[in-house]
């Protein structure tokens, strides 16, 4: 994928101590431009920790409004959607019971032009949040 949108209100350190997903995760922002959207500063700093000693190709964006849970991935030609219940969190991926839909279009118009949406949505939110603040900025060092 090229390009990764997500809308993910709460996101904590134990996310990315799960080790199959810290490697996933990894993997695709090392190749990946991506905007995520988060509600709190305290998940805007998780998030930068995360990210890390790596170049920054990822937009984090803080909107106090976001309960939206929606992940996008798109590149050319191509693209797939996830909404749910899920955050970025540990008890998420570990202990919670959460219900998602992955939409994967392929031929079906319909699908792409709802998977299209998601991503316009996703986008329209990012566009009307805030830059994550400078002084968080630096949690990532």
């Amino acid at each position: 994928m090229d390009r990764l949108h997500i809308l993910a209100p709460y996101v904590d350190d134990a996310a990315f101590a799960e080790a199959v997903f810290r490697e996933t995760w990894d993997r695709v922002l090392d190749t990946t431009e991506a905007t995520i959207v988060v509600r709190t500063t305290g998940a805007a700093e998780a998030l930068l920790r995360s990210l890390a000693g790596r170049p920054r190709r990822c937009h984090v964006r803080i909107n106090g409004r976001l309960h939206a849970k929606v992940f996008v991935a798109s590149r050319p030609g191509a693209e797939i959607a996830l909404a749910g219940s899920h955050n970025l969190t540990g008890a998420a991926l570990q202990a919670n019971e959460e219900v998602g839909v992955l939409i994967r279009p392929g031929e079906a118009d319909e699908l792409r032009a709802l998977v299209r949406q998601l991503r316009e949505f996703a986008v329209e939110i990012a566009r009307h949040s805030d830059r994550c603040p400078e002084p968080l900025r630096e949690v990532r060092r």
